[in-house]
């Protein structure tokens, strides 16, 4: 890994790139060759000309002062075959989820595949991105998941008309998703998928299961994987289910894949966010155990339950 700095004592800000010939240089180059701590240098390599850090420079003659680093990072650090890393954001993501984000983000998104068999030999999964969400994340790990071949898959990447602005485009495009134009959900099916991917996570399924408790008097959640009349027989698939919600923010923040667009919630959904907020001040586990208890329903403790074929009591069993 070699890290290249300017270092410079003018304070002029300066916008997009230039050279160092354009600038009074103290220093010229100091280039550092000794291993980082990855998570140490992530918010450095983004090729970003005029970011401005202090820095004490006091070598044994104590002449210098306190100068402004201007800076570029050349991220060398190479692969097991020799290809350098990180020169791109499409490298810099793809590499992310291969080591910072392996544990917190993939790992759960491939354990959802495999627990919930989400995806199986012969799929055609359709991942739909939209601005402000997580759709990104998700195009890149279903990416990264074909990359292994342990699935025999194909996968497309859309978005609706109305969310192809210029620069929600030129992030994807930069990040390597190539994003088909989607005009209604029926392109979906009309291009051979037979699944669809969204990306709501975690927090999603426990919040949905407080609103049903606390809203319609029900015990029911967002399921991993369902079929949609809606979207023609379309199976709906849930691959974040297992990923928290505040590590796909800070993998949005970190490779600029925030667009600006704010989510607009109901007032249940701002009350329910702010209870679950509560209940985790009190008691960290709590969390977890409400997404556990729709895994771990016992039924002679149930009064009734409904189906699709009616509603079923205990009493038609109790004396049995």
């Amino acid at each position: 890994m070699g890290i290249i700095f300017a270092i410079s004592t003018t304070e002029k800000e300066r916008n997009g790139h230039e050279n160092f010939s354009d600038r009074e240089v103290l220093f010229l180059i100091l280039e550092i060759d000794f291993p980082l701590r990855r998570n140490y240098t992530d918010s450095w390599h983004r090729n970003v000309w005029g970011t401005r850090i202090r820095l004490f420079i006091v070598p044994d003659d104590s002449v210098f002062r306190t100068c402004t680093i201007y800076y570029r990072v050349n991220f060398q650090q190479k692969n097991k075959n020799g290809v350098s890393m990180g020169d791109t954001r499409k490298e810099e993501a793809e590499f992310s989820l291969r080591k910072k984000y392996h544990k917190t983000i993939f790992s759960r998104f491939a354990r959802a595949i495999n627990t919930y068999r989400l995806v199986e030999d012969g799929d055609h999964v359709a991942v739909c991105i939209a601005q402000g969400g997580n759709g990104l994340i998700l195009a890149k790990c279903f990416q990264e998941i074909k990359r292994h071949r342990k699935i025999d898959f194909e996968v497309d990447f859309f978005s609706f008309e109305e969310e192809n602005n210029g620069k929600f485009i030129r992030i994807a495009e930069e990040t390597g998703i190539p994003v088909q134009k989607l005009h209604s959900v029926d392109d979906v099916k009309n291009s051979g998928c037979n699944k669809l991917a969204v990306a709501d996570c975690y927090e999603d399924v426990i919040e949905m299961i407080l609103t049903g408790v606390l809203y319609r008097g029900e015990i029911s959640t967002l399921m991993p994987k369902e079929k949609e009349r809606d979207f023609g027989g379309i199976e709906v698939i849930r691959p974040f289910y297992l990923v928290h919600k505040q590590d796909l923010k800070e993998w949005n923040m970190e490779f600029g894949m925030v667009t600006g667009t704010k989510e607009d919630f109901s007032d249940q959904q701002e009350e329910v966010k702010r209870l679950l907020e509560e209940f985790e001040n009190i008691n960290p586990g709590i969390a977890a155990n409400i997404f556990k208890s729709v895994e771990n329903v016992n039924l002679n403790t149930v009064i009734a339950y409904h189906t699709g074929m009616g509603l079923h009591s205990f009493l038609e069993d109790y004396e049995q």
